[in-house]
């Protein structure tokens, strides 16, 4: 009678030490959720704050190039500070985004529902300049998290919009 008393606890123990972890799991995966949600909630609520549409607007429907060159002796910081502070305080935000995607802070899919558009929009135009930098500027890094940030989204909206033979101007 002692054994099976004490097999009935020992498994009633295990039993009870599996619901907490499982409770105690399924508790940090929402307590991390609700943290990259916040996280990323600070960071589009002080952008939204600092003209980001505006600049948006401004890259995307005023400024208007042929290639590299051109953009660069239009935009460049050498010729129009102005305009090119717009492009590298766009690319700025779209590399801090990036770079936590990268880096598993953030979930790609929460970014793809806020800001999806917008980064296929800016990558779109922007990925010419920002090669153009990476080789006439030899800096091989530039934008490359902007770009890792867009390759996510493109998975993303390729997965949930499979009828969309050409979704992206890429």
């Amino acid at each position: 009678m002692g054994i099976l008393l004490t097999g009935l606890t020992v498994s009633i123990a295990a039993i009870y030490y599996m619901l907490t972890l499982r409770y105690t799991r399924m508790n940090m995966k929402n307590t991390l959720e609700t943290r990259q949600a916040q996280l990323f909630m600070q960071l589009f609520d002080r952008w939204l704050a600092s003209g980001y549409a505006e600049k948006l607007v401004k890259l995307l429907f005023h400024q208007e190039w042929k290639d590299y060159e051109d953009w660069s002796e239009k935009y460049g910081p050498e010729r129009n500070p102005e305009a090119a502070n717009v492009y590298f305080t766009l690319d700025t935000y779209f590399e801090g985004i990036g770079t936590l995607v990268k880096r598993g802070l953030i979930d790609p899919s929460l970014v793809h529902d806020l800001l999806g558009s917008d980064i296929v929009a800016y990558w779109g135009k922007m990925r010419p300049i920002a090669e153009g930098i990476r080789k006439n500027r030899n800096i091989p890094s530039w934008a490359e998290n902007s770009e890792y940030l867009y390759d996510e989204i493109r998975k993303i909206y390729k997965q949930q919009h499979p009828e969309t033979s050409k979704p992206f101007t890429q």
